[in-house]
């Protein structure tokens, strides 16, 4: 059966001369603009039901009937060369209650446009624009976000100046992705606070060649607990002071407490002591640089904990006391017979004092333990082997078979038996911990709780 022509094409074989419908040249001028504003796409996705078996059977409600209902809550576009609006009037009344937008990796350069979209969403919470080639030059006063509190800018290379105005109609703004802007390597030195909400703040892949670049943003920022600067692959040695500003390091990172820098391509031991200038860094997640490539895990622990003595955790690891002292003692014995030792060498021997050098100490590894495992609640008690080079996870799964307590309602306790009176159980709170790290030893023992337990039943040796 042959397909209808539509009115244009009819028009165009029927005459050459007709006389057109105003409304249908209009509508085929405007249609590749439709095609590239948000609301056509938004309509696309989720107010155009897709066919489907008449077998299958859908549970829950639809983006589709979300949206027609104005319950659409996330709203996901990217990839979809979006540069404009649309009709305003209809798409106001469609976003009214979204409170996350992703429009990452589209074609959107007019502020206008973010003018008008922020005007339509006032309980938006989460905002990514990454990858959009937006002006430099913000011309447009922005409306208020009083509920944004995550907000992504990566690879969209804005100046300093603009993102403090973008920021300052962002008051409760608690997060903000800043990766891939390569510009920010050489900015100009930034003489004022851009936020003090910001407490998160991310630097990965911004090709970073030295800290006082660093430095010069997060000053702007300056209560950041949490940074990232991964895949900065030129990250030199910190130094005591800010070269661009002449400021104490310590006084511009006196907030970061975690520090994240895989692959940065570190391969002198210089950089990790370097770390201790931000003197109030307890967790540091640093995986997959060179320097590590030819030592072994205890090796890599201890070298890192034995340098940093504010190090609290190490790559999802808690550090405890017992830890921290054998990492130290580790670190004595490594450097003993060796000409050129770190300068924390000599604060840790005036501390523990001269040791064997670490040739005397066989640090092979355990592989595997026998330990005992009680749940009171069950009246079960087991002893079983565990394999040491496991996380703590693995190990709260093995025992909700046994226990029938799931993960998620389970309290793991763990209890060295060799320990001191007095020193009672602890519980692990970390699922990727590996077990080895607990120096976990034959007799030592794990009780398990639910935790609907009532207090009075919790765990007791």
């Amino acid at each position: 059966m042959t397909e209808p022509l539509s009115d244009f094409e009819q028009l165009s074989l029927d005459s050459p001369g007709p006389q057109k419908s105003p409304s249908t040249d209009e509508g085929s001028m405007s249609s590749s603009d439709e095609d590239d504003s948000l609301l056509y796409h938004m309509e696309k996705k989720y107010l155009e039901e897709q066919e489907v078996e008449p077998s299958i059977n859908f549970f829950g409600t639809s983006p589709c009937k979300l949206a027609t209902e104005r319950h659409l809550g996330l709203l996901v576009l990217n990839r979809m060369n979006i540069a404009s609006i649309g009709d305003e009037q209809r798409l106001a009344s469609l976003v009214k209650n979204v409170s996350d937008v992703d429009l990452a990796f589209n074609d959107i350069s007019d502020w206008n446009v973010i003018k008008t979209l922020l005007s339509f969403m006032p309980q938006l919470r989460r905002l990514n624009l990454s990858h959009n080639p937006l002006a430099h030059s913000i011309d447009v006063e922005l409306p208020s976000c009083s509920h944004l509190t995550s907000f992504a800018l990566n690879g969209v290379n804005l100046p300093l100046p603009s993102l403090g105005y973008l920021c300052s109609t962002m008051p409760q703004l608690q997060e903000l992705h800043l990766n891939e802007n390569h510009d920010y390597t050489h900015a100009p030195l930034v003489d004022v606070h851009i936020s003090d909400k910001v407490s998160v703040l991310q630097l990965n892949a911004c090709n970073f060649d030295n800290w006082s670049a660093v430095l010069n943003v997060l000053r702007a920022f300056p209560n950041v607990k949490t940074l990232f600067l991964s895949d900065n692959p030129d990250l030199q040695v910190i130094k005591e002071e800010c070269e661009h500003t002449g400021r104490a390091t310590r006084d511009l990172t006196n907030n970061v407490t975690t520090l994240t820098i895989h692959n940065c391509d570190i391969r002198e031991w210089d950089i990790i002591e370097s770390l201790s200038h931000l003197t109030q860094l307890q967790d540091l997640k640093c995986l997959r640089n060179p320097i590590f490539d030819e030592i072994s895990d205890e090796e890599r622990y201890h070298l890192v904990i034995g340098r940093l003595r504010n190090l609290k955790i190490l790559n999802g690891s808690p550090i405890s006391e017992a830890q921290r002292e054998e990492s130290e003692r580790f670190f004595v014995r490594f450097y003993q017979g060796r000409d050129n030792k770190p300068a924390v060498w000599h604060e840790l021997v005036e501390i523990h004092g001269n040791l064997d050098e670490l040739v005397k100490v066989d640090l092979t590894p355990r592989k595997w333990a026998l330990v005992t495992m009680r749940c009171d609640e069950k009246n079960i008690r087991t002893r079983f082997r565990i394999r040491l080079n496991k996380t703590v996870l693995d190990l709260m799964r093995f025992v909700s078979k046994v226990t029938g307590i799931t993960v998620p309602r389970m309290r793991l306790f763990y209890h060295d038996v060799q320990m001191p009176d007095g020193y009672g159980p602890t519980e692990l709170r970390f699922p990727g911990q590996k077990l080895h790290y607990l120096h976990i030893e034959d007799g030592d023992e794990f009780a398990v709780q639910s935790k609907l337990l009532p207090p009075e039943k919790s765990v007791l040796w």
